[in-house]
């Protein structure tokens, strides 16, 4: 997609400076370009950077791997952009998806997974409700913030985590990757797509309680694997216990 040249050169290549070896965006390109439907960070672990014991052990040898991982996506989604493709990079699960044909709405919805694709106004890659929507968020400052990217591009913090501040800081992210069957298991329980809000969860569950209750008909036993998996994911998602 790009030469050895352009890879190795600006400040991408700075920002790895200061950390341990890890796969190329090409590689991550290549990789998951041929995978339309997306990869879990648990298999892009397992191709890129395995478990060998560079990264110490335990939890934090596994947040060490897993900051690594997501520095070179967000290095790729900068640059994938000027190719013509959107880097959908999840807490959990990575997708590469080419953008709409010129005309239509690029503004991506992560919680349903694609594109808006209605046609944008003159000299713009959004419809018009996005490109107000757009307007007004950098006019409120709410762009620009430092947010994910910023914090997986800044090599400091791979290095300023330790054990004790990794047990308050550990996220669905994280815990994702610990717990991928259970996770995957409660998800598809309650027929979320890969990428969901809290909100949508809380929805989904209000909606499927209420059809599977006992006193509706359901079984006591299916409602309360229902009520297990609801907690499961909004401890994913929020890092507390579930509630309502």
């Amino acid at each position: 997609m790009w030469t050895e040249t352009e890879h190795n050169h600006g400040s991408s290549q700075e920002s790895v400076d200061d950390l341990p070896a890890g796969p190329s965006e090409e590689e991550l390109f290549q990789f998951l370009k041929v995978r339309p439907d997306g990869v879990t960070e648990y298999d892009l672990l397992r191709r890129f950077i395995p478990d060998d014991g560079q990264f110490g052990d335990g939890k934090l040898a596994l947040f060490r791997r897993h900051f690594l991982l997501y520095h070179h996506l967000y290095l790729l989604r900068d640059r994938v952009e000027d190719a013509g493709w959107y880097l959908d990079v999840g807490p959990a699960f990575v997708r590469l998806i080419p953008f709409p044909s010129g005309g239509a709405c690029r503004y991506f919805d992560p919680e349903n997974g694609r594109f808006c694709g209605l046609p944008t106004e003159a000299a713009s890659e959004r419809c018009p409700a996005h490109e107000h929507a757009t307007r007004s968020r950098r006019d409120s400052g709410s762009i620009g913030r430092v947010g994910l990217r910023g914090y997986y591009l800044e090599p400091r913090n791979y290095h300023t985590m330790d054990e004790a501040t990794l047990e308050l800081w550990m996220s669905g992210v994280k815990r994702y990757a610990l717990q991928f069957e259970q996770i995957e298991s409660a998800r598809r329980m309650l027929g979320l797509p890969v990428s969901f809000t809290v909100d949508r969860l809380k929805r989904r569950y209000r909606f499927l309680s209420k059809k599977q209750h006992p006193d509706a008909g359901g079984s006591d036993r299916h409602f309360a694997d229902l009520q297990e998996a609801y907690q499961i994911l909004f401890w994913y998602c929020t890092g507390i216990a579930g509630t309502e």
